[in-house]
């Protein structure tokens, strides 16, 4: 079926902790690239993302920018990258600001040993339209571009899949810079 998408929306609402009848961002759903099925196109944004990286990451700008040039070349756009201030409030929160992809290190709940990183995408389900997105690193990983390539491919919807030497194969050792299938196609208005 082209175009269909199937998203585990009760285990999601659930997950991101919103009260659908009472919360104002009830119409948002959380996309976590683990738990959820999706075919189709990827998710947009309205305007090129900005890229906060918390002081507590070990992802050094230069991986960012590197990590960001990879999908650039693909058609994809980014706005600012910097690294939050210590007292920066935004990483203590956990949830990104609008139009934000927040780099922090894994939280509660995190599944160490089956995991590098992890990636929460907030996004209107109506329009697919992406909102903000938190990406998760384990300690270590942080200047592994391709670890950052990949999660922020979930930033952008992309799910895991299966090919050898694939950008988005959910497997480490299985995966490269293959990007065959993601560049960002066109739409003239």
């Amino acid at each position: 079926m082209v175009g269909a998408r199937i998203i585990l929306v009760a285990q999601i609402l659930l997950y991101s902790g919103l009260d659908p009848q009472t919360s104002p961002e009830s119409r948002e759903t959380v996309l976590v690239s683990n738990k959820t099925i999706m075919m189709g196109a990827p998710l947009e944004w309205a305007y090129p993302p900005d890229i906060i990286i918390c002081n507590t990451s070990d992802v050094e700008v230069s991986t960012a920018i590197r990590a960001t040039e990879f999908w650039k070349k693909l058609g994809y756009k980014f706005g600012d990258i910097r690294v939050a201030e210590r007292d920066d409030y935004i990483c203590a929160m956990g949830k990104p600001p609008l139009n934000q992809i927040l780099i922090d290190i894994p939280s509660q709940g995190f599944q160490f040993g089956k995991h590098l990183g992890t990636t929460r995408t907030w996004h209107y389900t109506e329009s697919s339209l992406a909102i903000r997105a938190k990406i998760e690193i384990v300690k270590g990983w942080g200047n592994a571009a391709r670890v950052l390539e990949h999660e922020i491919g979930h930033a952008f919807g992309w799910r895991d899949n299966s090919k050898t030497g694939h950008i988005m194969n959910g497997s480490w050792s299985l995966s490269g810079l293959n990007s065959q299938g993601l560049r960002k196609l066109e739409i003239p208005e």
